[in-house]
């Protein structure tokens, strides 16, 4: 899934304070068999370790991690419109719905230390109305074993900071980045944007006026 600044559900990223010092190499093959479906084979090493210039890394240190993983990533977009520019096909339109599988395999081979596996879904989709506007749903969740790291556990997509913060859709406004984490979890976030019935196309500009409602679920206990 890409990460792109371009896309308001990335702000997220930008907020984030408390970090860790990570050195990766990662090779992957993207290719489609389907239109509709995109198929992604990853692997990477890294070496990962705390830094003590924020207090939340000085109150809770963790040793030197070395990480080998491999993974499959699975895009199914119905609908979607592609079309070659550059040498690379080229997404022309948004879809109105969105889902990825992504598998995760923690391996012990060239120095890694953990085996353990992941899996994550995600779907997006909206639901056009006509007379009250656009409704957007945004189900994740997933599953890790036990023998995982620290690092590689859920976090549960919060968005607060006390000083400065963005609106990042499909996260907890009222959450702190750093607040929860998980090994299983499932959350539902939904936003109905009110802008086309308030406003018909002849106005130039569309203040947003959206409600949005989430909710999640997440589990830890002392294994991890």
């Amino acid at each position: 899934e890409t990460k792109s600044l371009l896309n308001p559900e990335s702000y997220r990223y930008l907020l984030i304070k408390n970090m860790y010092a990570t050195k990766r190499y990662s090779t992957g093959v993207e290719f489609r068999l389907f239109k509709d479906f995109n198929y992604y084979f990853f692997g990477d090493i890294s070496d990962n370790h705390s830094r003590d210039n924020t207090p939340f890394l000085v109150a809770h240190p963790f040793d030197p991690i070395r990480m080998t993983r491999a993974g499959l990533q699975l895009r199914y977009t119905p609908g979607i419109i592609l079309q070659m520019e550059d040498g690379r096909k080229k997404e022309m339109n948004i879809p109105k719905s969105d889902f990825f599988l992504t598998f995760t395999q923690g391996l012990s081979t060239l120095g890694g230390e953990y085996r353990y596996t992941k899996l994550e879904l995600k779907g997006k989709f909206d639901l056009p109305y006509s007379g009250l506007g656009t409704s957007s749903f945004v189900l994740r969740g997933g599953v890790m074993s036990e023998n995982a790291p620290i690092i590689e556990l859920f976090n549960s997509y919060g968005s607060y900071t006390s000083s400065f913060s963005l609106d990042a859709p499909y996260s907890f406004a009222t959450m702190q980045l750093n607040e929860f984490a998980s090994a299983r979890y499932a959350v539902m976030h939904f936003r109905h944007d009110f802008s086309k019935w308030l406003y018909p196309e002849k106005y130039k500009t569309r203040p947003a006026f959206i409600f949005a409602q989430n909710i999640g679920f997440g589990e830890l206990d002392d294994k991890y």
